[in-house]
């Protein structure tokens, strides 16, 4: 969608391989470059926004490291996890102490039980109630 850059770093060369097989497939005209964690700064411009979605399940345990190490010189990066519970994982806890933005997956879940609430009934779901049940649930969330 007009980002300079796409970089994927995966656990296993193959499945990133695999999901860009996939969406060269589908059609998509901008594919991911597949990069080791090792080339993070060197793949981005220090100039350049950096977002760092983690989609895979390291953070559901406590105990669980970062997927990625961060990199301490850059102040232009967001940071995402997609996981909601625990609502602080290694990876928010390093953008934390690193003074970076962040957030966790509670969003992405209200968001999408909102939706899928409005499609099952057929009536407008007001997201705010639903957040404020989630933040009941999760009251140390940062979503």
């Amino acid at each position: 969608m007009g980002s300079p850059k796409v970089g994927l770093i995966n656990r296993s060369m193959e499945r990133a391989e695999q999901l860009i097989n996939i969406l060269k497939d589908k059609g998509f005209s901008q594919l991911p470059e597949i990069i080791t964690e090792e080339q993070v700064d060197s793949f981005f411009d220090s100039s350049q926004k950096l977002l760092v979605v983690n989609a895979t399940s390291l953070g559901l345990s406590p105990a669980d490291p970062a997927p990625v190490s961060l990199p301490k010189t850059r102040k232009n990066i967001f940071v995402y996890d997609m996981i909601y519970n625990p609502p602080q994982t290694s990876l928010l806890e390093d953008a934390k102490s690193l003074g970076l933005p962040h957030a966790n997956g509670l969003g992405m879940l209200v968001g999408q039980a909102a939706k899928s609430l409005e499609i099952w009934s057929g009536a407008n779901v007001p997201i705010s109630s639903m957040e404020g049940a989630a933040m009941k649930l999760f009251p140390n969330s940062i979503s």
